[in-house]
């Protein structure tokens, strides 16, 4: 079955019968959509503060979809009623970094404390320690990589970008 696009007030996504992760960036408050099914994933970006985050997990409910969302450290200390509320919902909160920084431009040092802030501030809300972590802007190399691997975490991409920004090949 094809997915079903849901236009509700103040939110538009793409719903499918799957399991699905929204990331969260610090600056701009953007969710990045990633839609699984399979081998296949479908990323799309809109904008999101926490105004629409009841009506999200109504939505996805609705139907049945539970999430990953990957937040960062000031979304959780912003909003940490809306991360309860995903957590509460049956939703996984996952980090996404504690200040959303380049990491490829950090040391080690500096990778393993943002990312342990962030975790420390999701467990706080959760009651669950992260197991996950996309890092910011998808940028990372082997020194990002060998520091979350040695915090016990695992870091996660997406493959298809169809952000407004994303270059149309």
């Amino acid at each position: 079955m094809p997915g079903t696009l849901l236009r509700t007030p103040g939110i538009s996504r793409l719903f499918m019968p799957f399991h699905f992760m929204i990331a969260q960036s610090s600056a701009k408050y953007h969710s990045h959509l990633t839609l699984r099914r399979q081998k296949q994933r479908r990323n799309v970006t809109s904008p999101w503060g926490n105004e629409d985050t009841q009506e999200l997990i109504d939505i996805l409910g609705r139907y049945n979809v539970k999430a990953t969302f990957f937040v960062v450290g000031g979304w959780v200390d912003k909003y940490p009623e809306s991360v309860k509320a995903l957590h509460d919902a049956g939703h996984e909160v996952m980090n996404h970094s504690n200040t959303h920084a380049h990491m490829s431009k950090l040391s080690r040092e500096e990778i393993i404390a943002d990312v342990e802030t962030c975790s420390d501030k999701i467990e706080a809300v959760t009651g669950v320690r992260p197991t996950l972590i996309r890092p910011p802007y998808g940028e990372y190399n082997d020194t990002v990589i060998s520091a979350i691997r040695s915090i016990g975490m695992e870091p996660i991409q997406w493959d298809v970008d169809v952000s407004p920004t994303a270059s149309r090949a």
